[in-house]
């Protein structure tokens, strides 16, 4: 139901220019993840105004994507949020031709974006 009504909103007349999706994996099979990613990427390809910031915790969606269009977040014990770019880890140059960017997440995880005094 949130790909139907994401998608009908996305192709409505007056559709919005930012969209924000939270958990945007939820309730797909790993393949109708890729599919999703497929589309909105079409729809990014045809309307170059239209921003769509997503979460997930899928490495399959993760895979889907470009290195460069991951950031990493984390919430440091005082509750303020980290984010970086996956490509800022220390360990990405020796892994970016060998792993995906879901296997890259599923290995580093996300402390070290407070190990590494990633901004708030």
């Amino acid at each position: 139901m949130l790909v139907l009504g994401l998608l009908t909103a996305l192709h409505a007349p007056d559709r919005p220019s930012l969209v924000l999706l939270d958990d945007l994996d939820r309730g797909l099979h790993p393949r109708a993840q890729k599919e999703l990613i497929s589309l909105l990427r079409g729809l990014l390809d045809t309307n170059p105004d239209l921003q769509i910031i997503a979460t997930t915790h899928s490495p399959y969606m993760l895979d889907c994507m470009e290195t460069n269009e991951v950031r990493m977040t984390f919430l440091r014990d005082d509750g303020a949020t980290v984010c970086a770019d996956l490509v800022s880890h220390p360990k990405f140059e020796k892994w970016k031709d060998e792993m995906t960017p879901g296997e890259m997440w599923s290995l580093f995880g996300e402390k070290w974006l407070v190990e590494q005094g990633a901004a708030p």
